[in-house]
């Protein structure tokens, strides 16, 4: 399958670097490129030309897969990518992002376009580490932890100071990570200024649907480092991750049985565009949560055509209803206006016709119940939702597919595969 990639950093770098170690790969082009990573995709892949034509791609077929990076800062990047992930939505491009994808209102929006098409793909460099596997397995796996569920998640996320766009990338990065191993996150409060002008610091408290409680904290030191601990109620397993070689170490304490990295699946693992979507919603709820001092629910519902139908019925609704009595107001000044005429025998033409026959179309009483009229239309329209399709089990589960928690690779999809099922944990309620 050919590959083309869209935009560059140093995740997707890797990514590419792990597709070309797998073997014989045709790279069509790449779009975007900063010139900083021109030498080293020449050297990885071959590419010499690099374009900035993107929208020759909407006019490829679903046998290409597009990498795109992840999510810029500068505000000039975000609109183009905006535009270009907004476009590529309506083509049947098998699409691999780098987390953080997008932001929260442009992933809903490709969620509804992609509806009845293969679900899009978002990469995690998590998911290509042994030792994370390892640790991710010991706390979702049933069997090793004899039903036991997890009841306590600590980060303690600690590096220099550094501006709040790399702060959000981060806690972005470690929500994504969270919710695979606890489970969707339902409630979110905390309080710091690392995300804003205040001090560097930030420590943040969630809850997930499953009942374990989620602690985040983020602290300035030299190093960048990242400190994982799980809890269960007879053992405790740790993981560390290395920011400098962007590798995982995995200490298992407590547990008899030592966790064996489970088996990957062809190509390269990743999760869910919906499962990364709501991690940058999170975000922004704790965005909200340490502004306002409180904590901050989370409404998880599943997107789908039926959802989506009754929103836009709701919002056309409320603006028939302002626009009927809008229309009300200015009738009845009109009527009053008209009324001493009409006694008198005359109408607005002076022809004296309505007053001679009160069944003209002035008087008609079809003509006067005119206000009804959109009122009939718009509830014939409701009739509409009969004819779309139903929403599959996993939408209206929630923003995760119904799809059964088992071993990490079963969690897993392939890079590669067209239609491949979005990763993600079936909630208990």
């Amino acid at each position: 399958m050919p590959y083309v990639i869209l935009g560059m950093d140093a995740t997707l770098k890797a990514l590419v670097r792990l597709l070309a170690m797998g073997g014989p790969i045709e790279w069509r082009a790449a779009f975007d490129v900063p010139p900083d990573f021109h030498d080293d995709l020449r050297h990885l892949c071959g590419i010499y030309t690099f374009r900035d034509d993107w929208e020759s791609l909407l006019g490829e077929s679903s046998a290409l897969t597009l990498l795109v990076s992840g999510w810029p800062d500068d505000p000039w990047l975000q609109q183009r990518r905006r535009e270009q992930l907004s476009r590529l939505a309506a083509t049947d491009l098998n699409v691999v992002a780098v987390h953080p994808p997008c932001d929260v209102l442009l992933g809903h929006q490709i969620v509804a376009e992609r509806l009845g098409r293969a679900a899009w793909q978002v990469f995690h460099p998590a998911l290509i580490d042994s030792d994370y596997l390892r640790f991710e397995r010991w706390c979702t796996d049933s069997e090793t932890s004899q039903g036991a569920r997890l009841i306590q998640l600590s980060v303690e996320r600690r590096r220099p100071r550094c501006p709040a766009s790399e702060v959000w990338r981060d806690l972005s990065s470690d929500l994504v990570l969270v919710e695979r191993l606890a489970g969707p996150i339902e409630r979110v409060g905390g309080w710091g200024g690392a995300l804003s002008t205040g001090p560097f610091q930030l420590a943040l408290q969630m809850e997930t649907r499953l009942g374990t409680l989620v602690r985040w904290n983020l602290l300035e030191s030299d190093r960048a480092t990242a400190h994982w601990t799980a809890e269960r109620a007879s053992a405790t397993a740790t993981a560390e991750h290395q920011a400098s070689t962007s590798r995982w170490t995995f200490r298992p304490e407590g547990d008899r049985q030592e966790q064996s990295a489970p088996s990957q699946s062809a190509g390269v693992p990743t999760i869910g565009w919906e499962q990364a979507v709501h991690a940058v919603e999170v975000m922004d709820s704790i965005e909200v949560a340490v502004r306002r001092g409180r904590n901050v629910e989370i409404v998880q519902d599943g997107y789908n055509e039926e959802a989506a139908f009754k929103s836009r019925m709701a919002v056309g609704g409320c603006l028939l209803l302002l626009f009927l009595l809008a229309l009300l107001i200015v009738g009845s000044i009109l009527e009053g206006f008209r009324y001493p005429f009409v006694r008198s025998g005359e109408t607005f033409s002076g022809s004296g016709d309505s007053a001679a026959n009160p069944g003209s179309t002035a008087d008609s009483l079809w003509w006067r119940l005119w206000p009804v009229y959109p009122l009939l239309l718009f509830l014939a329209l409701q009739a509409l939702r009969w004819l779309l399709r139903p929403a599959p089990a996993s939408a209206k589960s929630g923003v995760f597919p119904a799809k059964p928690v088992g071993k990490t690779a079963d969690r897993t999809a392939p890079a590669n595969a067209a239609g491949a099922d979005r990763a993600g944990r079936k909630p208990d309620g």
